[in-house]
């Protein structure tokens, strides 16, 4: 792999190329046959006028044309080379990380068996501790690694050998051990490379399972279907069809974004990804604004005004979609606004027991004057004495609540496979094991998924942050009648009669790891 890149001046499998891009040139003298005139090099796209005339179409090629750059021209030939500057400390940064994961790996190749020890951030979500080298990271750490000891594949594994792999270094991975399998017994052979399921949008999955959505459950496949469903695609469509309404009612903006092509998943995936995370409205428009420059759109103020149009359509029909989710979202927020009202963090038990609390104060700084000298300490937010960023503390309580429940979600998982006496790896939301192992994981994924969420969680929620308040803190409450909402109804959604049915009819089910109802002074624990 090193040699490859290393012999090559272009991009090789998504790695970035070693030769860097060269910027654009503004002006230079061409016309030796008319003396006392000097063309400028113009950058000249296909929706650019120049002197109040349409530019043939120059696809954002650079044209000779007499006299001097206007002020738009001159904007654009900045941008560009801003964006290549940009671009060529990006692959430089980039470079040098893959030649340090390199470097690791080479000195590891030896060794039997590599251990990543992990550690849990506050939310309890678990991180390697290794920052380099490790199956959290990208592409091509994850081509490198596999797992140390192989297991036969049996009936299933070559099929889910064959699913796996899609982007170029883990799909080298995948093909190399599926030529070495045809080529003998596939069924006996040895494997060593992990598989992955990922979530269908693992946030809307909790919510949706949160307030028991059965429309959104079903977008996120949560409920058995003939075929999987994807979200993504779902809301693309709405907004779709609502950007075809806009230009049939004669939108410039519609009809120029419709004959770029039609709004394809892409277009909104990180958004509706994100939007469960807390993403802002500004956050959105500028992920909106990077896909359509992917569409062609290169102008700075087409950019600007056609984000600001296809934002709130999306954002819109994302709502419309998981209602039940905003209404959720909603709720948590306002809950963290009523205890930071009293100057406190938000504080919670994960579903297993783990205390979770919000880390976000002010950060400021203190004088402090000697006999001797002055100077100044800086107190973080880590301080306890800090003050509370109340904002903070509203705004980023729904996606944290969201990232305990998935942490809790993952150890289950890890700890029904170790039962199991199977391997696991996991990010987050996408669980890896061995290629013969996978239909049981599936058993464990859902199985453990349907018993986090049989637990009443939002009065669970609710208990949590009332034990944290004193006697004082309730009667500020009552004085600025200020109180918790309730939590918002449940739908029809039955996780047992819908996502269950399958893995009980497996007859696969793990035996232990069941969650049992915390006490006052026990906490949440897995027996």
């Amino acid at each position: 792999m090193l040699q490859l890149w290393e012999t090559s001046t272009e991009e090789v499998l998504g790695l970035p190329s070693k030769a860097p891009q060269k910027p654009p040139v503004k002006v230079t003298s061409l016309c030796k046959a008319c003396p006392g005139l000097t063309p400028n090099l113009r950058l000249v796209h296909s929706r650019m006028k120049l002197n109040g005339q349409p530019a043939r179409r120059g696809n954002g090629q650079l044209l000779v044309t007499a006299g001097p750059l206007t002020a738009g021209e001159l904007y654009e030939f900045n941008q560009q080379v801003k964006a290549v500057r940009n671009a060529n400390i990006s692959a430089s940064s980039h470079r040098n990380e893959f030649k340090h994961k390199m470097d690791v790996a080479a000195q590891f190749l030896d060794e039997q068996c590599i251990y990543f020890p992990h550690q849990v951030d506050f939310r309890g979500r678990a991180y390697t501790i290794h920052p380099h080298l490790q199956h959290l990271g990208d592409d091509v750490c994850r081509g490198l690694l596999q797992f140390s000891e192989g297991k036969v594949l049996g009936q299933r594994g070559l099929y889910w050998l064959k699913v796996q792999g899609e982007k170029p270094w883990q799909l080298l991975a995948t093909c190399k051990e599926l030529y070495a399998a045809i080529s003998g017994d596939p069924e006996t052979f040895v494997s060593h490379v992990s598989v992955h399921q990922d979530g269908s949008c693992n946030g809307l999955q909790h919510y949706a399972a949160l307030g028991r959505d059965l429309e959104g459950g079903k977008s996120v496949n949560l409920v058995p279907s003939a075929q999987p469903q994807d979200v993504y695609k779902g809301v693309a469509r709405k907004v779709q069809e609502q950007v075809q309404l806009d230009a049939s009612a004669n939108n410039k903006l519609a009809i120029r974004l419709l004959e770029s092509g039609d709004i394809g998943r892409s277009m909104v995936k990180q958004t509706v990804m994100t939007s469960v995370y807390g993403v802002t409205y500004c956050g959105a428009r500028d992920q909106i604004r990077g896909k359509l420059q992917e569409l062609g759109f290169t102008q700075e103020e087409e950019l600007r005004q056609m984000s600001n149009y296809l934002t709130p359509i999306v954002i819109t029909k994302m709502g419309d979609v998981f209602s039940s989710g905003r209404d959720i979202m909603r709720w948590l927020a306002e809950c963290a606004r009523v205890v930071a009202s009293l100057g406190k963090t938000v504080q919670w038990r994960s579903p297993l027991g783990f205390p979770i609390e919000q880390p976000y104060r002010k950060k400021y700084t203190e004088s402090i004057k000697t006999g001797l000298q002055a100077f100044s300490l800086a107190v973080t937010e880590h301080d306890y004495l800090a003050p509370v960023l109340r904002g903070k503390q509203r705004s980023s309580f729904p996606p944290n609540y969201i990232h305990s429940l998935d942490g809790a979600h993952m150890m289950m998982t890890a700890m029904a496979c170790r039962e199991a006496e199977m391997a696991f790896a996991g990010v987050h939301d996408s669980y890896w094991t061995h290629a013969c192992d996978v239909d049981r994981m599936n058993v464990f994924i859902r199985e453990k998924f349907v018993e986090l969420h049989s637990l009443p969680l939002m009065d669970y929620l609710v208990d949590d942050i009332r034990s944290d308040l004193t006697q004082e803190d309730i009667k500020a409450l009552e004085k600025s009648r200020m109180q918790f909402p309730n939590p918002p109804e449940l739908g029809p959604l039955d996780l047992e009669q819908a996502y269950g049915r399958r893995w009980r009819d497996t007859g696969a089910a793990s035996t232990g790891t069941g969650l049992s109802r915390r006490t006052e002074t026990e906490g949440l624990a897995v027996n």
